[in-house]
């Protein structure tokens, strides 16, 4: 019999997946946390799936990028990815940075930790997030 007033427990576990080169994701895979390994030399793209109201998916630097190394996420044709983001470039002071662009791209020397939140409304995908190490967000790869 179930006590009055306890916490249920959570068995399940998040979904993990490393990314340290380009990936298209399905929308079977909702709900993901991406683990960005951009250590390497070379530029990586991850593709969202078509957007659709309820999917989300969260994306945390493991391991540094270097300065070889952007990181670029791409909404797709017909959407954007929106929201307001904190940036600090490395020992410097916090900036809010808006964005509203088909593409977000992490600049490289992007710290560990960094990472957004995307969650889509049904045409486009809100973030938010933070990115330390760079000056900015991008929208392309430089």
């Amino acid at each position: 019999m179930a006590k009055v007033a306890r916490a249920a427990r959570n068995a399940s576990h998040l979904r993990t997946e490393v990314v340290s080169a380009d990936k298209t994701i399905t929308s079977a895979e909702t709900g993901e946390l991406y683990l960005i390994d951009g250590s390497s030399a070379g530029n990586i793209t991850i593709t969202l799936p078509t957007a659709k109201a309820g999917y989300y998916f969260t994306f945390v630097f493991q391991k540094a990028s270097n300065a070889a190394t952007e990181v670029m996420i791409d909404a797709g044709s017909g959407s954007k990815i929106e929201g307001n983001t904190i940036v600090q470039a490395a020992g410097g002071a916090d900036t809010k940075a808006a964005h509203t662009n088909q593409k977000l791209v992490f600049a490289d020397a992007t710290i560990l930790g960094s990472g957004v939140s995307l969650v889509c409304d049904g045409t486009n995908w809100l973030m938010v997030g933070e990115a330390i190490g760079s000056a900015a967000f991008g929208t392309s790869f430089s």
